[in-house]
């Protein structure tokens, strides 16, 4: 039954970063657009870069780190090193998009919930990561 829930748990959790990850690539603009209003990137970076804007490849990047790690979770490839990353992204989430606490009215009363939310998602990859290689398809630890 404890590989059947640990089983259950590893599919759902990845889910919100599978469809996050799946709307950033179909919504790339408005990432570029939040990254180059929060975020300053070196100039200079878009001769290497395809045509694309440095903010377009940052929001490229993360929705391919994230999704990529997502997936890593839930097949259960290194899913260890897969939780890790979407810890450090819900992590990095809270701290530069949900900040409630310096937030008023509205805005906080909108941005506390996500936060928590992030939270409760941070402790289920905690728990993937302390189980480690259970159910993991490469058969050693994660």
């Amino acid at each position: 039954m404890t590989g059947m829930a640990y089983t259950l748990g590893r599919i759902l959790v990845p889910a919100v970063f599978i469809i996050s990850g799946v709307q950033m690539f179909m919504n790339v603009g408005e990432i570029a657009r939040t990254f180059a209003r929060r975020f300053p990137l070196p100039a200079g970076m878009e001769h290497y870069l395809g045509g694309l804007s440095r903010y377009e490849t940052a929001g490229y990047l993360l929705a391919a780190i994230q999704t990529l790690s997502a997936v890593m979770v839930l097949i259960g490839l290194k899913a260890r090193w897969g939780a890790w990353v979407l810890l450090i992204i819900s992590v990095a989430s809270i701290l530069l998009a949900h900040k409630f606490w310096t937030l008023a009215g509205a805005a906080a009363l909108f941005n506390q919930p996500q936060a928590i939310m992030n939270l409760s998602v941070m402790g289920g990859l905690l728990l993937i990561i302390a189980g480690g290689s259970h159910g993991s398809i490469n058969g050693r630890p994660s």
